[in-house]
C-alpha cells in the first residue's frame, strides 16, 4: 500500500510519495512482504513524473513502476519523431498508461485482478489556449476502497489560470484521510495566517518558494504515515518520503529521511 500526495500550482508539480511498499497475494489480498522502494519516478526525456499506490507489487507477476517505465521505452520507440518530446506527450502517455494496464490485466474480463487496488499519478505540462499549464492525470481502478471499477479510468485534473488556485489530488485509497485533510488543512492556514499577521514586521520574502512548498506537501504525507504508526496499524505506508518537483523547463527532488535513532 501507498500514501501519495500530488500538488498542482501555478509554481509547478509537487509529487511526494511514501517508500513502504506492501507486497500482496492477488488471490486472498493478503499482505506477504514490507520493503522500501521509490514510488516517485520521472521521465526527463518527456518531463512527466508518476507516482504509484496500491497494488504495486504482485508477488511473482509485476512490479508496476518497473513494468511501466518499460512499455513508456516501448511508446518511444515507437515514435516517428524522437526530438523535442519535452511537455509534447503528458496527456497522450496518460491514455497509453491507462489502455496498457488494462491490456496487461485483462480487464474487464479477467476476475483475478477485478479487486485489483492500484492507481498511479501522472504529472506534466499540457498545452491549453496555447499556454503549456501543469496538470495531473489520475489513473486509477479504485475510490476510497468503496468503488471498485471494472477497469483503469482517467481523471484529469488541470491547473485553470483564470482562478489560479492550487489544489491537491491524492490516491484512491485511505477514505480517513480525505477527513484528516480538511481536517488539518483548515487548521493550518488559520495558524499561519495568525503567524503573519502577528509577526507581520519579521516577514521576509522567500527566495526559494517551489522548494518551500515541496517541503509543506512532503509533511503532510510524512504526518498522515505517523498518524497510522500511531494507531498501531502494520506500516505499510511509511519509510522515507521522496518528493519530485516538476516545473516547466525540467526536475528537481527532495527528500524527507525515515525516523531513526542514533546512538552516540
Amino acid at each position: 500500500m501507498t500514501f501519495i500526495l500530488s500538488d498542482v500550482s501555478q509554481l509547478g508539480i509537487i509529487m511526494a510519495s511514501d517508500s513502504a511498499a506492501t507486497n500482496k497475494d492477488p488471490k486472498t489480498n493478503k499482505t506477504i512482504s514490507i520493503d522500501k522502494r521509490n514510488k516517485t519516478i520521472y521521465l526527463s526525456e518527456f518531463n512527466v513524473g508518476l507516482s504509484f499506490w496500491g497494488d504495486v507489487g504482485i508477488p511473482n507477476v509485476v512490479f508496476i513502476p518497473d513494468w511501466i517505465k518499460g512499455r513508456i521505452e516501448e511508446y518511444k520507440q515507437n515514435l516517428n519523431n524522437k526530438t523535442n518530446l519535452l511537455n509534447q506527450h503528458t496527456e497522450k502517455l496518460a491514455n497509453y498508461t491507462r489502455d496498457e494496464l488494462n491490456k496487461f490485466f485483462e480487464l474487464p474480463n479477467n476476475d483475478t485482478y477485478r479487486k485489483l487496488s492500484l492507481g498511479i499519478h501522472l504529472g506534466g505540462y499540457i498545452k491549453n489556449s496555447n499556454k503549456l499549464v501543469p496538470a495531473i492525470f489520475h489513473i486509477h481502478k479504485t475510490v476510497d476502497n468503496e468503488l471498485n471499477m471494472d477497469e483503469f479510468q482517467i481523471s484529469p485534473h488541470i491547473w485553470n489560470e483564470i482562478n489560479g488556485q492550487a489544489f491537491h489530488v491524492r490516491n484512491g485509497m485511505y477514505k480517513e484521510f480525505s477527513i484528516f485533510w480538511d481536517a488539518f488543512n483548515g487548521v493550518d492556514k488559520s495558524f499561519i495566517s495568525m503567524l503573519q499577521y502577528n509577526h507581520k514586521n519579521h516577514i521576509k520574502d522567500c527566495r526559494d518558494h517551489i522548494k518551500l512548498r515541496a517541503e509543506w506537501v512532503a509533511n503532510w504525507v510524512k504526518l498522515m504515515c505517523n498518524s497510522m504508526k500511531q494507531a498501531y496499524l502494520p506500516e505499510v505506508i511509511g519509510k522515507k518520503v521522496n518528493v519530485l518537483v516538476i516545473q516547466e523547463k525540467g526536475n528537481r527532488n527532495f527528500e524527507i529521511p525515515e525516523f531513526k535513532e542514533i546512538n552516540y
